[in-house]
C-alpha cells in the first residue's frame, strides 16, 4: 500500500508540471491535494510499514524518508528479539519437561513415553549463541542485505 500511495502522489505531482487546460489542471490539483491529505502520513501507520518492510519486493527502499526506514528497522529488530525470547522460553520449557521437570506435573510414565525426549535433550545443547537482541539485529540485517525481489515476480518465490 505504501509504495502504491507514494507512486500515486508522485504521478500526480508530475502531471501538474505538464501543460493541461485550466479545468484539468484544477482537477489534478484537487486530486493531488486529496492524495496528500489521505496518504501523506501513510508511512506512520505501524501495520502498513511493518507489512511493507516484510515484503521482499519493497523492504526498506519503499519509504520516502530514510528516518522512517531507520526507525522501522529498529522496531522490526525489537519485534524479532521478542519472538526469539518467546521461542527460547518455549524451547527451555520443552527441554525441562523432557528431563523430567515437567511444569504441567504430568506423570513420569507419560513423559517417558514421548518419542521426542532424546531429541529435545540433544537440541537443547545446540541453541544459537548471543543475546536475543544481537541475534535479531543479525537476522534483520541479513534480510535487508538480501537482494530485493523484482516487483514483477511472485513474492512467494522468495
Amino acid at each position: 500500500m505504501i509504495p502504491v500511495a507514494n507512486g500515486m502522489i508522485y504521478v500526480f505531482k508530475n502531471f501538474e508540471v505538464n501543460s493541461f487546460l485550466p479545468p484539468v489542471q484544477k482537477m489534478l490539483g484537487r486530486i493531488q491535494n486529496s492524495l496528500q491529505e489521505r496518504f501523506g502520513n501513510i508511512e506512520h501507520s505501524s501495520t502498513l510499514f511493518i507489512c511493507t518492510f516484510l515484503d521482499p519486493m519493497f523492504k526498506h527502499i519503499a519509504f520516502r524518508e530514510t528516518s522512517t526506514a531507520d526507525s522501522l528497522r529498529k522496531n522490526i529488530t525489537s519485534l524479532v528479539a521478542e519472538k526469539f525470547a518467546v521461542k527460547s522460553a518455549n524451547f527451555s520449557q520443552i527441554a525441562k519437561s523432557s528431563q523430567g521437570q515437567d511444569p504441567d506435573k504430568r506423570s513420569e510414565d507419560a513423559a517417558l513415553a514421548s518419542v521426542w525426549i532424546e531429541f529435545d535433550k540433544i537440541a537443547a545443547i545446540y541453541q544459537p549463541g548471543g543475546t536475543h537482541g544481537s541475534r535479531a539485529i543479525i537476522e534483520v540485517q541479513r534480510y535487508v542485505e538480501y537482494e530485493v525481489l523484482p516487483r514483477q515476480e511472485n513474492p512467494l518465490k522468495w
